[in-house]
C-alpha cells in the first residue's frame, strides 16, 4: 500500500511539475523531485531517479549521464529490469546526441536483449525506433524502415500513443529520404495527429515542418513555406531553438529555390549558430551544405566550396551518407560551372557511387517486400479481430435468441397456466352454482314441509281453548 501511495504521490507531483515554464521552473522540478527522492526506496526510487534524469536531459547532459548511472546501478541491485533497461535508454540518448552513434547503438541492442528476455514492450519499441533512426541519418533506409516498424508493433501493443506519433515522424523522414513523398506525407500525418490528439503542440509542428518538406522536394515551393512559416512563428513563441534551426534551414531552402537570397542567407546563419551552440554535427553539416548551394547561385565560389567541404565533415562524424551525397553532387555543379572538368567528374563520379550504393534497386525491393509484408501482418491482424469480433456478436446473439426462447417458453407456460386458472374457476364457479341450486332447493323444502307441518297442527288457540273444556268438564263430572 505505502508504493502505491507512494507512486500516486508522484504522478501528482508530475502532473504539477509539468505546467511550470522550462529554465527556472526546471530547476524547481528537479529540485521537488530530489526531496521526493531522499523518500522512496526500492522500484519507486528508481522510478523518480528516471524522472530527475529527464529532466536534467534538457539543462545538463552531464548530470543526465550521472543520473543514468545511478538508475543502473540501483535496478541491479534490486532486480529491476524495466529500470535497468530505462537507465540504458537514457545513456544511449547521450551518446547519440554527442554523435558517438557506435557506442549509442551497442547500448540499444543490449536493451533489446533484455527487452525481449523480459517481455518490455515499450523499451523494446523505443530501442528499435532510435536504431532505425541512426541507421537513416547513415542512410540505411531498408535497415532503417525495418526497425522503424518493429518499434510500431511493440508501441501498438502497450497503446503508446506519443511513442508512435515519433515513430510515425522517424519513418516519415525515412520514405523522404528514399524519395516516396507519398508514404513520407501519410507516415507524417498520423504522426501530426496523434500529437494533435495528445495536445503536443511541439510534435505538432514538428510534422507540419516536416511535410513541407515532401512539398519542397515535389517543388510545391508556396505550399511548402506557407507550413513552414506556421512551425516557425511557433518555435519562435515558444523559444525551442533546436527546431527553430530546423525550419530555418526549411525556410532557406526554399527561399533559395525561389530565387530569393537576400532573405535566405540570414536565416540559414541563424540556424547555424544554433546548431553550433548545441553540438548538433548532422545539424550542422545541413546548414553548410545549404550555405554551400547558396554561395554557389551568389557565384561565390571559394565560399561555396569551402561550405561544401565542411559539411561532409560533420556528416562523416556522424556517418550521415546522405549529406554527403548531396555535398558531393553540389560540388560536382560547382566545379562544372567554374569550367574545371576534371574535379567535376571525379565529385560526379563519387556522387553515382554513393548513390548507386544508397539508392539501389536491391535495397528497395527489400523495403518493398518489408512493407507488404508488415501490410499483411497488419490486415491479418485485422481479419484476426474482425474475427474475434464476429463471434462475439454471433455468441451474443446465440445468447439473446436463447434469452428470447426461454421468454417465450415461460410466457407459454403462464399463458398455458393462466387458461388453465380460468377453466378451473369457471369450474369452480359453475359448482358454485350448482351449490347455491341446491341449497336453495333444499331450504325451499324445508319451508314447505314447514307449511304443511302447519297447516296439519291445530293452532295454538284451538288447543288452549280445547284444553280448558275439558277441564271444566272434569270439574262438572266431581
Amino acid at each position: 500500500m505505502n508504493s502505491i501511495n507512494s507512486r500516486i504521490k508522484i504522478l501528482f507531483l508530475i502532473i504539477f511539475l509539468g505546467h511550470q515554464p522550462f529554465s527556472k521552473g526546471q530547476n524547481n522540478k528537479i529540485d521537488s523531485l530530489k526531496k521526493i527522492l531522499s523518500a522512496k526506496k526500492d522500484t519507486a526510487f528508481v522510478n523518480c531517479l528516471y524522472l530527475i534524469a529527464k529532466e536534467f536531459g534538457a539543462v545538463s547532459q552531464d548530470s543526465l549521464m550521472l543520473y543514468s548511472n545511478k538508475i543502473i546501478q540501483k535496478s541491479k541491485d534490486i532486480n529491476y529490469n524495466k529500470g535497468y533497461a530505462k537507465g540504458l535508454i537514457l545513456q544511449a540518448g547521450f551518446y547519440r546526441r554527442k554523435g558517438e552513434v557506435d557506442t549509442a547503438t551497442v547500448i540499444y541492442n543490449r536493451i533489446i536483449e533484455i527487452s525481449r528476455q523480459y517481455n518490455l514492450p515499450q523499451e523494446l519499441g523505443e530501442a528499435e525506433m532510435f536504431i532505425g533512426f541512426i541507421l537513416q541519418n547513415q542512410g540505411e533506409y531498408d535497415q532503417s524502415l525495418l526497425h522503424l516498424i518493429s518499434a510500431e508493433k511493440e508501441f501498438e501493443k502497450v497503446g503508446n500513443k506519443l511513442l508512435l506519433a515519433r515513430n510515425f515522424w522517424m519513418m516519415g523522414n525515412t520514405y523522404l529520404k528514399l524519395k516516396s513523398y507519398d508514404e513520407s506525407r501519410k507516415s507524417f500525418a498520423k504522426g501530426k495527429d496523434y500529437f494533435g490528439e495528445l495536445n503536443d503542440s511541439l510534435g505538432y509542428f514538428d510534422c507540419v515542418l516536416n511535410i513541407s518538406i515532401t512539398h519542397i522536394e515535389v517543388k510545391e515551393f508556396d505550399k511548402a513555406l506557407e507550413l513552414i512559416l506556421q512551425s516557425e512563428s511557433y518555435y519562435r513563441k515558444v523559444k525551442h531553438t533546436a527546431a527553430l534551426a530546423a525550419s530555418l534551414v526549411n525556410k532557406s531552402e526554399v527561399l533559395i529555390s525561389m530565387g530569393n537570397t537576400l532573405e535566405a542567407e540570414p536565416a540559414l546563419k541563424e540556424a547555424l549558430e544554433i546548431k553550433k551552440q548545441l553540438g548538433a554535427p548532422i545539424g550542422i553539416a545541413t546548414c553548410l551544405l545549404n550555405l554551400g548551394g547558396l554561395y554557389q547561385k551568389k557565384k561565390d565560389y571559394a565560399s561555396s566550396e569551402k561550405a561544401y567541404l565542411e559539411a561532409m565533415s560533420f556528416a562523416r562524424k556522424d556517418n550521415s551518407l546522405e549529406i554527403i551525397l548531396k555535398s558531393y553532387n553540389g560540388l560536382y555543379l560547382l566545379f562544372k560551372e567554374k569550367g574545371d572538368a576534371s574535379q567535376a567528374l571525379d565529385y560526379h563520379e563519387k556522387y553515382l557511387a554513393l548513390n548507386d550504393s544508397m539508392y539501389s534497386s536491391e535495397k528497395n525491393e527489400i523495403i518493398e517486400e518489408m512493407k507488404a509484408k508488415f501490410e499483411t501482418e497488419k490486415k491479418d491482424k485485422e481479419l484476426i479481430k474482425k474475427d474475434a469480433e464476429i463471434t462475439v456478436k454471433r455468441n451474443q446473439q446465440y445468447l439473446l435468441f436463447g434469452g428470447l426462447g426461454l421468454v417465450i417458453v415461460f410466457a407459454g407456460f403462464m399463458y398455458n397456466r393462466f387458461k388453465v386458472t380460468n377453466r378451473q374457476k369457471e369450474i369452480i364457479e359453475k359448482q358454485k352454482l350448482l351449490v347455491e341450486e341446491k341449497q336453495k332447493e333444499i331450504l325451499d323444502s324445508i319451508h314447505y314441509a314447514k307449511r304443511i307441518q302447519r297447516s296439519l297442527l291445530p293452532n295454538e288457540n284451538f288447543l288452549n281453548k280445547s284444553i280448558n273444556r275439558l277441564k271444566s268438564e272434569s270439574k262438572k263430572d266431581v
